[in-house]
């Protein structure tokens, strides 16, 4: 079935191949069923490379930001676009190539086959234009989306491209700095701009001139800074500078009011998460359904406190919080009932995190990353009965957190690092029910770990890491073999006899 599955994918759509003839009669069926929005999500397929893994997060922002996704009235546009895209994966025209373990797609392609299909009604229909590095020729005289394979945008400055809604770069020699600012005049009715990989140093000045634009992308680039000019950008609905070198933001980002998604940060040399630096007056956007990730250090408390009239938030991830902003972010965290996603990080691994104040925790968390020093685990954390992922890094605590988080209903990762400072660490029969995935990591006193008969029943993946005093990890044969992944010396697991 696998080698099956290599041949397909490596075939390509040919029009004039009797193969592709039937493929087309095969698929016909279902994409002329589709509905005019669903039809334009699985057309945009064509604007990847071949053999491409998208991240569905990003597919999903640019069915936002292009239009294709439509409102309704209890959800928000990006649980609709998710509701689309798993439409596609249900009707085969897509394939999951990875997933959460929560059972969620996290990423996904098409085959060759399909993506021949996808460019060749595309082309009729005028819907994207893809030119290639051996193809210089665009052949269509008014390009709406533009979609760059491994090739320079040069090769467009003598073209028509005052039609152009989209641009998306990919691979190759793409230094769009040494495009001359004329050739960015043409884009007035631009909407998408996607830069993401591209070879780019500096924030393009040219980029604030274009009113319509919904979508700016500079993910992985190496920009340093964002211009105050930036408020320009009107209609910004998505703006993505994860994984660059923006630490700060201009007050005028402020301005910004339609912005949902606002999106920055990446690891440093150590692999430590870093935000970026926003003045007070955050709490002006009040669109916002993400933001991530900021820093909190800021001598008023205000950029915490400003956070809680960001009520329609769904991700939120801050840095440097220090302990007596605890009390004002819960406040805060409080009033985010549609809250799905939070990442906190303390100012310091020796700094504490003071999250006990919340009473009315927003139910619909099911993702937790916390980083800092803990008294204990909050007690809200243990009524979360939609969280599927907790990370508890630099915790510290001194009782074993397992009694606090065992009896989480739908937890499927637990990541503990540097989170416990005792010896032992025990699963007991019956715990964790749902946990897919473990990790222990430099908790180091730690000397022995403890997985009883009938604990983890659905364990695939378990790690142990760098707990320097760990002398043996007590499992189960049965844990062991239906485990698909262990990573733990070998040479420290003892088997249980049950």
């Amino acid at each position: 079935m696998m080698e099956f599955k290599k041949v397909h994918d490596s075939l390509q759509y040919e029009p004039e191949n009797p193969f592709s003839h039937s493929l087309y009669r095969i698929l016909w069926p279902s994409y002329y069923h589709l509905l005019p929005n669903l039809r334009s999500c699985f057309l945009y397929f064509g604007v990847f490379p071949e053999d491409c893994s998208i991240k569905c997060r990003r597919l999903i922002h640019l069915w936002v930001a292009e239009g294709f996704i439509e409102q309704k009235r209890v959800k928000t546009l990006e649980q609709v676009a998710y509701e689309y895209l798993d439409k596609l994966i249900q009707m085969s025209l897509v394939q999951v190539s990875r997933w959460y373990l929560d059972g969620r797609a996290r990423s996904c392609r098409v085959s060759n086959l399909v993506r021949g299909f996808i460019l060749s009604e595309t082309m009729k229909a005028n819907f994207l234009t893809v030119v290639r590095r051996q193809h210089t020729s665009l052949g269509v005289e008014k390009i709406r989306r533009l979609s760059l394979h491994n090739c320079s945008p040069s090769i467009l400055q003598s073209k028509d491209l005052s039609y152009l809604c989209t641009v998306s770069l990919f691979g190759g020699d793409n230094r769009i700095e040494s495009l001359p600012r004329s050739f960015f005049r043409q884009f007035r009715l631009l909407t998408v701009l996607d830069l993401e990989n591209a070879a780019l140093h500096h924030f393009l000045e040219e980029t604030v001139k274009l009113n319509l634009l919904m979508y700016l992308s500079l993910r992985n680039t190496k920009i340093e800074s964002v211009p105050k000019s930036i408020k320009k950008l009107q209609n910004l609905v998505i703006l993505d500078l994860k994984k660059t070198l923006v630490t700060i933001f201009p007050m005028e980002i402020f301005k910004l009011r339609k912005l949902l998604f606002l999106l920055v940060g990446g690891r440093d040399t150590h692999q430590a998460a870093v935000g970026a630096q926003v003045s007070s007056g955050i709490g002006c956007l009040t669109m916002l359904e993400k933001l991530s990730l900021i820093k909190a250090n800021d001598k008023n408390q205000s950029i915490v406190k400003e956070l809680g009239n960001l009520i329609r938030m769904r991700e939120l991830g801050i840095t440097e919080l220090k302990v007596e902003d605890g009390k004002n972010l819960c406040a805060s965290i409080e009033k985010m009932e549609h809250l799905c996603s939070l990442y906190v990080n303390s100012a310091s691994k020796e700094e504490y995190l003071d999250l006990n104040y919340v009473t009315n925790s927003p139910q619909l968390i099911n993702s937790l990353i916390l980083g800092g020093r803990l008294e204990e685990i909050p007690a809200w954390i243990c009524k979360l009965n939609s969280l599927s992922k907790i990370e508890l890094k630099w915790s510290k605590l001194q009782n074993s957190p397992l009694k606090a988080l065992q009896a989480l209903p739908s937890l499927k990762e637990l990541h503990l690092c540097d989170a416990y400072t005792g010896t032992v660490m025990e699963f007991s029969a019956e715990c964790f029910s749902e946990l897919k995935m473990l990790e222990i990591e430099q908790c180091n006193r730690l000397n022995k770990v403890v997985i009883q008969e009938r604990a983890l029943p659905k364990l695939q993946k378990m790690t142990i890491n760098n707990c320097d005093s760990l002398v043996m990890v007590h499992v189960t044969k049965n844990l062991l073999s239906q485990l698909e992944e262990v990573l733990v010396p070998q040479d420290l697991i003892s088997i249980i006899k049950g």
